[in-house]
């Protein structure tokens, strides 16, 4: 299911998506995490069904752009030096990835067995946890047999919004300056990579190393040339 509302006229402008979506096989592509489409048991198919790796049950995009109005009426000094201000975003949220729970045995890498109990995988966890979904409720699997747990984690989802700040100063009539600020990551939030290997025996699931994705600025300003063809800007950058 898609969901799209757009407003492209007056002082704010903006693009909403959202998309639902359930993608169930019973050959994810990426079999336990090894690369082999047939799955963990290929004389087994049905086994193997549930949700695929690559499905994100949850998406949901927002740009939006606020031309600010003050000092759009007033005198060509004033106008020039403090109106025609445009701020603008970008906003991204999904939830996960549809993960499954391996353990290491002495013939590989296995599913691991699922014991019962409350997985608490909804995401609501301490950014510094060591542990985001209850890994009690798994266990080592015999190498005698295959491992009884399914697609039964869901990843980190991700949230990030970025902002940005510009306005363009008359030079002469030909010439134009414009600065320009983005906020990336504005609210700082922390990104999780998905689980790594989980250790049944130390009960432990650590999240894999944060995303590169820490709160960045940029400072830009474009000196905006008119070209002599086709009546373009050519942007001539200075700026981190």
């Amino acid at each position: 299911m898609q969901i799209y509302v757009t407003k492209r006229k007056g002082q704010s402008t903006f693009n909403l998506g959202y998309t639902w979506s359930k993608v169930l096989t019973d050959t994810p592509g990426g079999g336990i995490g090894s690369g082999v489409d047939t799955g963990e048991d290929p004389g087994n198919r049905s086994a193997n069904y549930g949700p695929a790796d690559y499905d994100r049950r949850h998406i949901f995009v927002a740009s939006y752009v606020y031309r600010v109005p003050f000092f759009s009426k007033s005198n060509a000094i004033l106008r020039n030096a403090l109106g025609g201000w445009e701020a603008s975003g970008i906003t991204r949220w999904q939830t996960g990835q549809y993960l499954t729970v391996t353990s290491n045995s002495s013939i590989g890498t296995r599913r691991a067995d699922y014991i019962g109990g409350e997985i608490k995988n909804d995401g609501n966890y301490e950014p510094d946890a060591s542990r985001w979904f209850n890994t009690a409720v798994f266990a080592q699997v015999p190498d005698t047999r295959r491992g009884t747990s399914g697609v039964m984690v869901v990843g980190p989802g991700r949230f990030l919004t970025d902002l940005s700040l510009r306005k363009k100063f008359s030079i002469t009539e030909r010439f134009k300056l414009q600065f320009q600020g983005d906020l990336f990551n504005a609210f700082n939030q922390v990104m999780w990579n998905n689980s790594l290997s989980v250790s049944t025996a130390m009960r432990s699931a650590r999240s894999a190393a944060q995303r590169p994705t820490k709160r960045a600025t940029r400072v830009a300003v474009d000196l905006l040339i008119p070209s002599g063809k086709e009546g373009y800007f050519l942007q001539r950058r200075r700026g981190r």
